[in-house]
């Protein structure tokens, strides 16, 4: 439609190492001549409103990282529903920060729903810029977790190797942001998460989920 200025897709993936890259095409299908030559000033109020453009989505993501972080540190929130525009449709999410030194680890407990198409946990820095972007270590989703015999899932977030099974990496960032994605399930699926910051050296001792 006339009023609409630009289009935002997001593609998920479990892998992206096999994953198929998805491809678009846009077309306008009222409009079969060439465009007329810019002139001098559409280029200039176009680079204007890219300029408006950046700056209003840079202060919307540092807007919410700062409602994040007036959440206690270490702590997961279920994410209001419409937060903005960017949210996709059909998704829902909780978030949190975290803050750790050398020696702890924060370890969240929670039993997803099954069979849910994706869900996604991943740590990102106060720009919500993923720490391992092209690579692996500190964000997981449903298909490549380890889960416990009866569906719970144990995740640890620490600086360092804990020596236990689906420890996210926080790439020593001292603090961080977290976010959990439920897609294309009702938001009451949220799982309840249970929270706490150990010793790094006493996490391997914890007792097995669901004994």
């Amino acid at each position: 439609t006339a009023d609409i200025r630009y289009i935002f897709i997001r593609q998920y993936a479990h892998d992206w190492s096999r994953a198929q890259k998805a491809s678009f095409n846009i077309r306008n299908l009222h409009c079969n001549s060439a465009p007329p030559p810019l002139s001098i000033e559409t280029i200039r109020e176009r680079l204007a409103g890219v300029s408006r453009f950046v700056g209003a989505i840079a202060q919307q993501w540092a807007t919410q990282v700062k409602v994040i972080r007036l959440v206690p540190a270490n702590r997961l929130i279920r994410a209001p529903e419409g937060l903005g525009q960017a949210i996709p449709s059909g998704h829902h999410f909780a978030s949190g920060n975290f803050k750790l030194n050398e020696d702890q680890a924060l370890v969240i407990d929670f039993k997803p729903p099954a069979d849910v198409p994706y869900w996604g946990f991943q740590l990102t820095n106060f720009w919500f810029e993923p720490l391992d972007f092209g690579q692996t270590g500190s964000h997981t989703n449903n298909q490549v977790v380890r889960y416990s015999e009866d569906g719970w899932v144990r995740l640890v977030i620490a600086h360092r190797d804990p020596g236990v099974p689906n420890w996210l990496q926080t790439r020593q960032h001292a603090i961080g942001v977290m976010v959990f994605r439920l897609s294309r399930r009702s938001v009451d699926e949220i799982p309840d998460f249970a929270q706490q910051v150990l010793p790094l050296a006493e996490v391997a001792s914890l007792p097995n989920l669901g004994s």
